[in-house]
């Protein structure tokens, strides 16, 4: 009887395991992927977001600009008629997202603007009043920004924390 040697059983075991293991390096390089395109996708609609709520902060601010601007070139360079002039043209700017508070020499503008995932952006803006002997010279310089920035989403917890006790049975030998 002659017996023929032949080693196709351990090569095919090879070649099951190479096949192998490409397959599960294949599908964790696609999960990967994934995974960065999803993550991608997420910082994008952050960044959209952001500018989406800054926009309407410049916005408000470029109006404060124009309305700064108006109430100097109607005051003829008094602080009491730019005073007056401002406070009647910043009433029309007051909404549901720009609010006004009134002191004696200042005015606080507060932009409070929620877009619809529920971010907030808060911008805070002072405008002070001059003296009465002061002439106006630079627009720039009667506006402060104080608070410029996005806040961010509160976190909801659950409410109910459960715990589990363990027994532990020692025993003594």
């Amino acid at each position: 009887m002659i017996k023929f040697k032949t080693r196709t059983g351990s090569s095919s075991i090879l070649v099951i395991l190479l096949v192998v293991t490409m397959v599960v390096f294949g599908v964790l390089a696609m999960m990967s992927s994934y995974s960065g395109l999803k993550m991608a996708r997420k910082t994008a609609q952050w960044t959209q977001d952001y500018y989406e709520l800054e926009s309407k902060a410049e916005i408000m601010l470029y109006d404060i600009k124009n309305i700064v601007h108006q109430s100097i070139v109607a005051s003829n360079t008094t602080s009491q008629d730019y005073w007056t002039s401002l406070n009647r043209a910043l009433q029309e700017l007051d909404s549901s997202e720009v609010t006004l508070t009134y002191d004696a020499d200042k005015i606080i503008v507060k932009g409070d603007f929620v877009n619809s995932s529920g971010d907030r952006f808060l911008a805070l803006l002072t405008l002070e009043n001059l003296a009465s002997d002061t002439d106006i010279a630079i627009e720039e310089d009667l506006i402060e920004i104080n608070t410029w920035k996005l806040i961010p989403r509160e976190v909801e917890y659950e409410d109910a924390i459960e715990f589990k006790d363990l027994e532990v049975n020692i025993e003594n030998d």
